[in-house]
């Protein structure tokens, strides 16, 4: 048997093909891994739209003006109005504005109480009455909830208790 090589055959080092075949791999079950188990947010977010009306002018007419002008539009918006046009024509937040009076996703607690009460008892898809801050008067309509592990571990507690107190006493025998 000869060991020997001739000079036109050379070993081939296939170290790197077996590399980039690992690294294939390791990444394609990150990305598996990755897809399959898309996290929980560890706090609650909500996705909601807003309508801010301001007063033009201080003093109890302008408040009483803004205060119309919101009922109107959310009038407006529960006869089937865009929210989206009218948040980009009358809104006083110009960032959501341009956005159709989108807010995006926010943690709890991120606005004022009166705001963020409606954000997390209010249901989804469903315009709000006229709600007021230290802003002016908001419409606000919540678009999406994200809850976290914990806050449905909470509400499922809350559930089961009020179940127990809703529930008939069994009669004495």
């Amino acid at each position: 048997m000869n060991l020997e090589y001739s000079s036109s055959e050379e070993p081939r080092d296939r170290t790197k093909l077996i590399w980039a075949v690992v690294l294939a791999v390791v990444v394609l079950m990150v990305l598996v891994m990755w897809g399959m188990g898309q996290a929980r947010p560890v706090t609650s977010e909500v996705r909601a739209r807003h309508i801010l009306v301001q007063p033009d002018t201080a003093g109890a007419e302008g408040v009483s003006e803004a205060y119309e002008l919101a009922q109107e539009l959310r009038e407006r918006l529960v006869d089937g109005e865009s929210f989206s046009r009218l948040a980009r024509q009358y809104s006083a937040d110009p960032r959501s504005a341009a956005r159709g009076g989108d807010l995006g996703y926010a943690d709890r607690g991120t606005y004022e109480d009166a705001f963020e009460q409606y954000l997390w008892q209010g249901s989804v898809g469903e315009i709000s009455p006229v709600i007021q801050t230290s802003h002016g008067y908001h419409i606000i309509e919540i678009l999406d909830r994200r809850w976290s592990e914990a806050d449905r571990y909470h509400q499922e507690i809350r559930r089961r208790s009020l179940e127990e107190l809703e529930a008939p006493e069994p009669e004495a025998p």
